[in-house]
């Protein structure tokens, strides 16, 4: 007799899938928020009329520390 709660193979393919998926935003994220909080010269910056240099900067860092919560929350969510 078959069994019915075999898991497909694709499962595992499915899962990398999705952590390349999720891993790749990740790292994007982080770049942004570096770029945004940047040195000055090589800076990511925000049109003046949505706040110039300054609102980069905290846009910045709110990329960084909420990407930051992201992986430790989806480290300790396993």
């Amino acid at each position: 007799m078959p069994r019915r709660n075999r898991r497909p193979k694709t499962h595992s393919m499915k899962a990398f899938l999705n952590f390349i998926a999720w891993f790749t935003g990740m790292l994007i994220s982080l770049a942004v928020g570096f770029a945004m909080i940047g040195d000055g010269v090589n800076q990511l910056l925000l049109p003046s009329w949505l706040g110039g240099a300054m609102a980069s900067l905290i846009v910045g860092w709110i990329i960084v520390l909420l990407t930051l919560i992201g992986i430790i929350t989806a480290i300790f969510s396993k």
